[in-house]
Formats: C-alpha cells, sequence, structure tokens
C-alpha cells in the first residue's frame, strides 16, 4: 500500500491534520487497581494529538471490581466508554470487540496494566501518517530475567514463522488505521493475536514500521501471564503458521475443459501402459543373490511343503518377516510355475499399484493434470524404476501403506469424519502389517495425528477410531502370529525384538543419521534437481505461492517427511527403506509441475533454463558411467561397452549444446525425461539382466557342465551364505545348508556317495574348511562366478574312481 505523506508542522513539532480521531483500546482483566490510571493517562495522552478521541475499556468478563470501576470512569471521563464480556474469552476476544466498537480514524491498543508511557502515543500518530501500521518496541524492557527468555525466544521463532520481522511482536502498544483494523481478521482469543494482526497486514500488503517504546515495572495489580502458558501459545502459533501461512491454499482442484481433460485422460492411459511396459516385461532374468534369491525360494519352499503358515529358508524356520509377500509368490508360483518372472511379477504389480494409486489421489487431490505429472515423476525416478523390477518386500510396503495415507486422508480431510475410508485405511494398514510387521503403524499414525491436530478444518479420530484400526489390523494379523507362535513359541521375541526393536537399534545394516541424504537425492533423480527450486516454493511467502499450498499438501509433507526422519532415526538403513516416500515426494513434485510448467509468469529462471539440462547432462554421465562399469566388470564385452559409452557421450555433448537454445522450460523438461526414460529402459531392460546373468551360479545362462554335476543323487551343501539359488534352480528340497561352525558335519556328508559338492563364498577360506575332512579327499572347482563358487569334493576310492571316469569323459 502507498505510504502516506506527512503534512507539513507550522510550528515544527507535531504535523496536524485538519481532524485527527483516535480510538484506544484497554482490554482489562480482573485490572480493578491499574484501570484508574490507566484511563487516566490515556484520556491525557490522546486529549493533546487527537481533536475527537475515545477510550474503550474491555471487561473480559472478570471477577473482580474491574466493571463497576470502568463503569463509575465512564461517568467521570465522557472519552471513557465500557464493553463488557460476561465471562473471560481471553485477550484476543478482548481486542476483536474492542476493534469492533471503535469509530475514530486511528485505533490503538495497548494494556491496562500501566507499563507504557501513554504521552508517546504522538510518535505514533506521526508515524501513522505514512504508515498504515505502527508497531512499538520495548526499550529497557523491566520484566524479569526469564520472561524476557522467553519472549527473545518467541519473538524470533514468530519472525521464522510468520515472516512478521518485527522484533518485539508482543509489545502491546501499536496503532492501525481503522480501514487497515477492519480489514484483518481476529480468529484466536489468546494471547496470539499480535502475531496474528502483523501476519495479516503484511499478507494484504500494508506498510508496517516500528518505534521504541519507554516499558515501566508493574506497580499494581498481578500479571495474569505465567510460564503455564507457553505451551499454549507455542501450540497456537504453529497451528496458525500452518494454516493462516504455510498450507493456506483452498483445497479445490485445477479445473480443465472438456478438449484439455480428453488428452489428459488420454495421455494418462499411454503412461500407465507405458509403466506397463517398463515394469511387467521382461522379469525372466536370472535372480541376483541375496535378497532376489530368498525372496523367491521362501514362496518356493512354501509350495513344496504344502504348509504356508510359517515361512521357511532352506527348510528352515525364517522369522524375519511375515508371510504376505511369501503368500503372493507361492500363488503366482501356483498359478504360473516356478520361475523367475513368477517370482518377481507380484513385486512388480505391487509397483504398478502404487503408481497407479499415485495417479488416482493427486488427480483427486490436485486435479488431472497434477495426476499425471506425479505418476510420470514416480515412474521415472531412479529409485522407483530401478527398484520397481528387483524382489524386494519394500514394494508391497510401498502399496499397502500409499493406500493406508490416501484412505486415511480420505476419511479426515473435512470437518466430517468418514468412518468407511477410515476401515478401508485399516484393511491397508494390516495388509502392510502382514508385510513388513508393526512399522505399518509407526508410519501411518504420527502423519494422521499430526495433521488432525494441526489443520483447523480437518476431522480429528478420536480414541474409538484408533482402537477400531487397532483392532482391523489386530483382526488381519493375529491369526497367523498366533498360528505360528503355537508351532514355533520362540517366534514372538524373535520377531518382534530381534527383527523390529532390534534392528531399530542397529542390530543389522548400521549406517549413519545421514544415509538417505544422498540416497533421497540418486532414487529421486531427474527430480533431485528441483530440491532448492521446491524448498523455496515451500519457504515462500508470497500470496501467488502460498495459494498453492492447500492443507492435502501439507499432509503429504508429513507423510513424506516422517518416512524419511523415522527410517533416518533408525540405526538400520537399506536404500530400499525409502520406498514408501516416494509416492508422496512424486505427487509433491508433480502437482508443482503441473502449475510452473503452464504459468510463464512464475517460471523462475533455474527451472526453466538450468535444471532441466543439468538433470539431462547428468543422466547422460550415468549412461557413461553403466557402460564403463559393464565393460570394465566382465557384465558386457568391451566392444558393446565401448559402443554405448560412445552414445552416451554424443547424448551427453548434444544435450549440453541444447542448453544454450532458448527453447523453454517444457522443451527443457521433455528432453531431460526422454533422457531418462532411455537410460531407465536401457538399465532395466539390459544392464541389470546382464548383471544377473554375470554372477549367477546357476540360473540361466550358466555352465550345463555344472548342471550335469548337481545330479538329483549328488549331495549338495551350501556353507557360511544362503545361496537360496541353489535349490531353486535344481528345484531341490534335501540341499544342506551350514554355517562355517558347522564344517565338521561335512564328514558325515560325505559318507555313502564319498561325493558332494560345496557352495560356498569365493572370499572364505577353502583349505580351513577342508581342515576338518580326512586327508584323502581331492577337490576341483567346478564353477566360479560371481560372489560365489563350486568345489567338488571326493573322498577315498570315489576319489580315484570320480577322477578316471571324468578323464574318460573328457
Amino acid at each position: 500500500m502507498p505510504s502516506r505523506d506527512l503534512p507539513a508542522s507550522p510550528a515544527g513539532g507535531l504535523p496536524r491534520q485538519a481532524k485527527r480521531s483516535i480510538s484506544i483500546v484497554l482490554p482489562a482483566w480482573n485490572e480493578a487497581e491499574a484501570l484508574p490510571r490507566a484511563v487516566r493517562e490515556a484520556d491525557a495522552a490522546l486529549r493533546a494529538v487527537a481533536d475527537d478521541y475515545e477510550v474503550i475499556v474491555v471487561d473480559d468478563g472478570s471477577t473482580d471490581s474491574t466493571g463497576v470501576v470502568a463503569a463509575n470512569l465512564a461517568r467521570d471521563f465522557p472519552a471513557v466508554r465500557l464493553v463488557r464480556h460476561p465471562e473471560n474469552r481471553g485477550y484476543g476476544a478482548a481486542l476483536r470487540s474492542g476493534f469492533a466498537a471503535a469509530r475514530c480514524d486511528l485505533v490503538a491498543f495497548t494494556d491496562a496494566d500501566n507499563q507504557f508511557d501513554l504521552t508517546e502515543i504522538d510518535r505514533f500518530v506521526l508515524l501513522a501518517e505514512r504508515y498504515d501500521v505502527v508497531c512499538g518496541y520495548r526499550i529497557d524492557r523491566q520484566d524479569p530475567l526469564l520472561r524476557r527468555v522467553y519472549s527473545r525466544g518467541y519473538n524470533l521463532l514468530v519472525r521464522m514463522l510468520l515472516g512478521t520481522g518485527v522484533r518485539d511482536v508482543d509489545c502491546a502498544f501499536k496503532v492501525f488505521h481503522r480501514d487497515v483494523v477492519r480489514r484483518l481478521e481476529i480468529t484466536t482469543d489468546g494471547f496470539l493475536v499480535n502475531s496474528e494482526l502483523l501476519t495479516q497486514a503484511l499478507q494484504q500488503g500494508y506498510s508496517v514500521v516500528e518505534v521504541g517504546v519507554t516499558h515501566h515495572p508493574r506497580t499494581e495489580g498481578t500479571s495474569t501471564v505465567s510460564a503455564t502458558h507457553i505451551p499454549g501459545v507455542l501450540t497456537d502459533l504453529l497451528r496458525y503458521w500452518w494454516n493462516r501461512v504455510q498450507f493456506a491454499g483452498a483445497s479445490v482442484v485445477d479445473e480443465a475443459g472438456p478438449a484439455v481433460l480428453s488428452r489428459i485422460n488420454w495421455a494418462s492411459a499411454l503412461l500407465l501402459g507405458l509403466a506397463a511396459l517398463l515394469v511387467l516385461s521382461n522379469l525372466g532374468y536370472p535372480l541376483i543373490d541375496r535378497d532376489e534369491t530368498r525372496y523367491a525360494e521362501i514362496p518356493r519352499e512354501l509350495v513344496a511343503s504344502g504348509v504356508w503358515v510359517l515361512p521357511e529358508l532352506n527348510f528352515r524356520p525364517y522369522y524375519d518377516k511375515p508371510p504376505l509377500m511369501y503368500w503372493l509368490g507361492a500363488a503366482s508360483y501356483s498359478l504360473l510355475g516356478v520361475s523367475e518372472g513368477a517370482a518377481r511379477l507380484p513385486h512388480a504389480l505391487c509397483c504398478f499399484g502404487a503408481l497407479a494409486a499415485t495417479l488416482v489421489f493427486a488427480r483427486r487431490w490436485f486435479g488431472p493434470r497434477a495426476g499425471l505429472f506425479s505418476a510420470l515423476v514416480l515412474l521415472l525416478s531412479v529409485g522407483f524404476l530401478g527398484s520397481s523390477r528387483v524382489l524386494l518386500l519394500d514394494g508391497l510396503l510401498m502399496l499397502t501403506t500409499t493406500l493406508s495415507f490416501a484412505f486415511a486422508y480420505e476419511s479426515i480431510r473435512g470437518p466430517g469424519f468418514r468412518a468407511g475410508w477410515w476401515l478401508a485405511a485399516s484393511v491397508a494398514c494390516g495388509a502392510g502389517f502382514l508385510t513388513k510387521g508393526p512399522i505399518a503403524l509407526v508410519l501411518l499414525a504420527p502423519p494422521v495425528l499430526a495433521y488432525a491436530t494441526l489443520t483447523s478444518n480437518a476431522a480429528r479420530p478420536r480414541l474409538r477410531h484408533w482402537l477400531l484400526m487397532l483392532g482391523v489390523v489386530t483382526a488381519i494379523a493375529l491369526p497367523w502370529f498366533a498360528a505360528v507362535s503355537i508351532k514355533q513359541p520362540s517366534f514372538a521375541s524373535e520377531f518382534f525384538y530381534k527383527h523390529n526393536l532390534a534392528r531399530f537399534g542397529g542390530a543389522f545394516h548400521q549406517q549413519p543419521f545421514w544415509f538417505f541424504l544422498p540416497v533421497l537425492l540418486i532414487a529421486g533423480h531427474p527430480w533431485s534437481f528441483l530440491t532448492f527450486t521446491y524448498a523455496r516454493f515451500l519457504g515462500s511467502r508470497s500470496e501467488s505461492d502460498r495459494r498453492h499450498r492447500p492443507p492435502v499438501l501439507g499432509f503429504i509433507v508429513l507423510w513424506s517427511g516422517w518416512c524419511v526422519l523415522f527410517f533416518s532415526l533408525s540405526s538400520c538403513k537399506l536404500p530400499s527403506y525409502i520406498l514408501p516416500a516416494l509416492p508422496a515426494l512424486a505427487m509433491m513434485i508433480g502437482a508443482y509441475l503441473s502449475r510452473v510448467l503452464f504459468d510463464e509468469e512464475h517460471l523462475a529462471r533455474y527451472f526453466e533454463r538450468v535444471a532441466p539440462w543439468n538433470a539431462a547432462v547428468v543422466t547422460a554421465c550415468g549412461g557413461v558411467g553403466f557402460a564403463v562399469y559393464c565393460g570394465t566388470s566382465g557384465v558386457e564385452s568391451l566392444t558393446i561397452a565401448a559402443s554405448v559409452a560412445l552414445v552416451w557421450t554424443v547424448v551427453g555433448v548434444g544435450v549440453f549444446a541444447l542448453r544454450f537454445q532458448s527453447l523453454g522450460a517444457r522443451a527443457g523438461w521433455g528432453v531431460s525425461l526422454a533422457v531418462a526414460l532411455l537410460l531407465g529402459s536401457t538399465v532395466t531392460h539390459r544392464a541389470i539382466p546382464q548383471y544377473a546373468r554375470h554372477r549367477t551360479l546357476f540360473g540361466p545362462g550358466t555352465d550345463h557342465h555344472v548342471h550335469e554335476h548337481a545330479s538329483h543323487t549328488a549331495v549338495i551343501t551350501t556353507l557360511s551364505h544362503e545361496w537360496s539359488e541353489v535349490p531353486f534352480y535344481l528345484g531341490r528340497n534335501d540341499i544342506t545348508n551350514l554355517a562355517l561352525s558347522e564344517v565338521d558335519r561335512l564328514n558325515v556328508l560325505l559318507q555313502g556317495q564319498g561325493r558332494l559338492l560345496l557352495v560356498m563364498r569365493s572370499k572364505d577360506d577353502l583349505e580351513s574348511v577342508l581342515d576338518s575332512l580326512p586327508d584323502d579327499i581331492t577337490t576341483r572347482t567346478l564353477a566360479e562366478r560371481g560372489s560365489g563358487r563350486v568345489i567338488e569334493v571326493l573322498a577315498g576310492p570315489t576319489s580315484v574312481a570320480m577322477k578316471v571316469a571324468d578323464e574318460a569323459r573328457h
């Protein structure tokens, strides 16, 4: 708002308007002792600077004689007006009533405790000629030390969260123009009112200035402010920041005309088709040790044994995780037969389902275009595309958490609680519990509680609703837990303590707190290049950006932020743990892209000219790096690897040259996505399968000579590792798995045939293993690939006979 010009002062003192009128509001609660002096000083101060004035005393339901004293003062001072509250409503409510009653051009307020020199109001009136709001700040504050410390911290917090910019936001000496204060909505009844008034004034473009005022110690009455108010004030401040500053946008979706909507629908269908092609095809390459072979073998053993209650690995109870993913794998085998493709299909379908859910709910919450962009962001993220075709449990957890979060939000998004959606969220959470245990509830509950607490128009789940969710989860998970506990009494302690609490504390896979920061940057490529741009959007106080941050965005920020924070707090970390956060992060970036790519006025230079081209160049460099690795490690022939590296070098140089052309943001991100799609499809459909073939011991493409030796009559032992691929590919249920401490059992296994095949890690010392065997044994290496090797062990006469037979055969 333009500044007001100061009129000239003929006497060199306070400039005077033709007619100046001022209202001053004095909120009073149990201030009978201090009120008479406050009214006298206010009356004298206003008489000196105003042609017309009034002193509005608001008796906020006082329990002492404040109301009587105020009524007597009104008889003695014609300018005094009394406003009564039948009960105490709070400081903000008192100001709201006082402002509503004010009739003069300027409206001031101060406390009725006589801690300010009201003769200094002349400086406020002078500045009010040029500014819309004049705020005092206390010079040489006379409050106790502890209260000054509290106030300093509170002012710092207000400046950070609300951007008020003033040094003493709660100084109870301020002057407003009446037309300004009438446009400011006071929603709080408590002490947050000062912060609320200044925040709204700045948001509406009014000018604000500060002026120092003298502060006096309180000498009459007793202060009603105490340390017990701090938690409530901080809670109110956080809720106000959340609802009125951070996520204050309207909860409406972007509308699209029929023609545009039709194009978006077709594009969404094509995107899902592309996702199905990328994620669900060509799944039949060899399993990668260790997770893939483990999670493929466990369901095979379920089918082989016919007992689906207790998962087993190498036909020993496997306590690490609940069985839902294993059941899906076993069902896939029952329908399609045992194969790598059938093993990976359930996980790939879960990832595809998570992508479809991302599209549906982002479309529902932000609009059709945002839904399309969110699914596109998720599909072409390195972390999602790379993990979607590798057999893990985290894909199913990502699907169940995405559904549970989405359903839970739908149940509380409005003032009325919707039980049907909550029930659906409970079922999804129960499925997540059967996937990886209590983590499903731990990830869901805190963000839902935080959102319901912070958001003013959200329904709050009551204790009965949480009990309902817990009951549904229990009904889904308890039958299996009970059945397993009956078969294996040690299961409960093994599962809940060792594989949940102890794992969180770092019993496995210990990594530093910051581990997921680089993981997220890599997993989010190429969108990681928008990190700072998006952070600036989230922290922006501009009206345009605030309008595009609706409450649902706050829910998604809580969802993704808690997932990242929780797994960062855990000492046990693996890159795939972060998968449940990816759909939420994709919605955040997708909704942002759907706005800025079609709003030329708000396109940042970095977003348009730098980020997409840098992302494309880095993608091309990644292509060169993959080619070099594949060539040097033997995954690809040097000729193919060199050719691929050359192609990616040309692509990188071409993209770098294009960045200097004025092609616009859409063209830049189109090029970046095309390059990302090319690399993603090449890596997932060529490099990873080649890597798997290069490292497998018994999978497709391995030496048939090894398979001949590993006949169904051969004794096979795996050592110092799970080696789940051995029983999986050989279809054997009689393979013994030993730890290094159990090598003495090899003697027993050698008896009878005098021959066994030993599968062990290449890094383990073969000589120390053989020391426990008889002296007349001979060994030879049949195969060595990846991290393992297959050793033939022969003992006694069998050793000689097998050597002769082998020489005759060759």
